[in-house]
């Protein structure tokens, strides 16, 4: 058996949009009040405003469309892609042991290094017999526990 599964960050847009969205709605009413009333000291606050809204729906969009990886596992090994290149090859019976974290709200600030004894949120940590560790980057939880069910079973623990 196979699976599919490109590097997914769909789900950290769906988290950081309600921030969008309340900094647009900042935006609309900050401008409304220029509009009504013309304040000189308010201009600066909300031309910083509006280029900080920008800036982040830009980085957020950017997110959205850049191509990651993409990786393939079977019954024998995990395949990492980027861009169609070859990036690496685990052999299933090389890795004692996978756990996947699941996005927590104690994460937003330290959103991918901290909170997590061993590095990251939305991550595959695959830990080899010989102990080394390889992260495979942005699953979202559907996809870990697809994989689970179907392929690793009790070789992957969520968390």
């Amino acid at each position: 058996m196979q699976i599919n599964i490109k590097s997914n960050k769909s789900f950290i847009i769906k988290i950081l949009s309600p921030i969008a969205v309340i900094l647009v709605l900042a935006d609309i009413l900050m401008g409304i009040t220029l509009i009504v009333e013309y304040d000189k000291e308010l201009m600066p606050t909300f031309v910083f405003l509006c280029t900080f809204t920008v800036v982040f729906v830009t980085a957020m969009l950017t997110v959205y469309f850049y191509n990651g990886k993409r990786y393939e596992f079977s019954d024998t090994e995990i395949i990492c892609y980027k861009r169609d290149k070859l990036l690496d090859r685990i052999n299933i019976d090389d890795i004692h042991l996978i756990k996947y974290y699941k996005f927590k709200p104690s994460y937003m600030f330290p959103i991918f290094i901290a909170q997590v004894e061993s590095g990251g949120c939305w991550s595959l940590h695959v830990w080899k017999k010989d102990g080394t560790k390889k992260i495979l980057r942005f699953f979202s939880a559907k996809d870990a526990q697809l994989l689970k069910e179907q392929l690793f079973g009790d070789l992957l623990e969520i968390i």
